[in-house]
């Protein structure tokens, strides 16, 4: 049994861990949007799903001492639902505006590769 202050700790790690979790959907999720294929759509699927179980066990491993409890995965969602409530909006537009600059600097670096 742990001691509540870990306990504490534990479901505000969770609740970080939802936000991180959101942050990252994101970031896949407008990569998917300027890359459309079947193919990408699918392995960002499966990564996105990959780094959500990666954040759960190590927040069951660490603090949780290993044991997955029921307050990590609840807190968990609450963060990522903040997340998506509050913050996704801002931060989709965000990541889907920097992938737009990123591409037309690539295209802008590659015309000169394309002369040759």
């Amino acid at each position: 049994e742990q001691p509540i202050v870990y306990q504490v700790l534990t479901a505000l790690y969770s609740l970080a861990g939802g936000l991180v979790f959101g942050l990252i959907y994101d970031a896949m999720k407008a990569l998917r949007l300027k890359i459309k294929s079947m193919a990408f759509t699918v392995f960002c699927d499966i990564l996105t799903c990959f780094i959500a179980f990666f954040i759960l066990f190590y927040l069951s491993m660490a603090p949780g001492n290993g044991e997955v409890r029921v307050y990590i995965i609840i807190c968990s969602a609450i963060g990522a639902l903040v997340y998506f409530f509050l913050f996704s909006r801002t931060f989709l537009g965000l990541f889907t505006a920097c992938l737009t600059v990123l591409i037309k600097f690539m295209r802008i670096l590659q015309k000169p590769i394309d002369f040759l």
